[in-house]
């Protein structure tokens, strides 16, 4: 009779212990969603303004590898910049997310990817 109690309590435990993981992961996996929509919301409004203000590409890097750095540089800036406007920028500034600095991100034209709609927006 105790084993079956005792039984009984385990499988009520570990199935809420079960449950309640099920529940975090999943809460947690829609923040990390949400967290990263708006970072590419606020990169697309940012690419979307400059192209308005250069009437072009031309401010994209052309190259696959140099684009890809100043994608993560950009990132970096803008949630830098989001950190000041809360005040909540370490002393010194700065991201500890090291990326590799564009070749000339300046000088380079090209394309991206989802041009037309970034233009539609503009």
């Amino acid at each position: 009779m105790f084993a079956a109690v005792l039984l009984a309590i385990l499988a009520v435990a570990a199935t809420g212990i079960w449950l309640l993981r099920q529940n975090v992961l999943g809460s947690f996996a829609d923040y990390a969603v949400n967290i990263e929509l708006d970072r590419l919301t606020e990169l697309s409004s940012d690419l979307a303004r400059r192209y308005r203000q250069h009437g072009n590409w031309a401010f994209v890097p052309a190259d696959a590898t140099d684009r890809r750095n100043w994608i993560a540089a950009e990132l970096i800036r803008l949630q830098d910049a989001r950190l000041a406007r809360e005040g909540a920028l370490r002393p010194g500034g700065g991201s500890d997310i090291p990326v590799a600095a564009p070749a000339d991100a300046g000088a380079s034209s090209g394309a991206v990817a989802g041009e037309a709609a970034l233009a539609e927006e503009a």
